[in-house]
């Protein structure tokens, strides 16, 4: 198993609440590491090596790492993960907007909030990891706002059932994008 990043297993949902303060080890925010993965189901885990060719006729990979090697396999599946949604606006390049993601993102998070002493956010997203980032920021004591385009938060809902999402704390700005 190649993994790009660090880590190989988090509670994605768990990373609001860390930055919250509700969960406060951060080490209760990952499920196996690679020592784990191996010893349980017997699978090579190689972090921080991000694979950067295929070669389907040799039945290999290209891996980047410390140093760059190649890599055969039997059967290959692919992974690919995901990245955040970036809405193209102006000034979304500043250092003051921070996507939620992953640890790395997480670690930022905090440190930036307890650096500069945040008061107010802005979070823009109402789906799970965006509500969850709101009532945590909440949590925090710093004001919060959420942006969302559809009309409700949690979109895959119907509109009764999103409405159970919604709070006094929680001020609702539809946009157009």
């Amino acid at each position: 198993m190649l993994e790009k990043g660090y880590y190989v297993s988090f509670v994605n949902c768990g990373l609001p609440y860390y930055i919250g303060g509700v969960i406060k080890d951060r080490h209760a925010l990952f499920v196996s590491t690679p020592e784990s993965i191996e010893s349980k189901y017997h699978v090579d885990v190689r972090i921080n090596s991000e694979v950067i060719a295929i070669n389907p006729e040799k039945k290999s990979v290209t891996v980047k790492s410390n140093e760059t090697y190649e890599l055969t396999y039997d059967k290959l599946l692919i992974l690919t993960g995901s990245t955040p949604i970036h809405p193209q606006l102006e000034g979304f390049e500043g250092e003051n907007v921070l996507a939620l993601w992953n640890i790395s993102d997480t670690d930022h998070i905090y440190n930036y909030i307890d650096k500069y002493h945040v008061q107010r956010a802005v979070v823009i997203g109402g789906g799970f990891i965006g509500l969850e980032m709101v009532e945590n920021l909440v949590h925090r004591g710093i004001q919060d706002y959420l942006v969302e385009k559809p009309n409700q938060v949690m979109a895959f809902l119907d509109e009764d059932m999103a409405k159970c999402f919604m709070s006094q704390q929680l001020i609702l700005v539809s946009i157009m994008i």
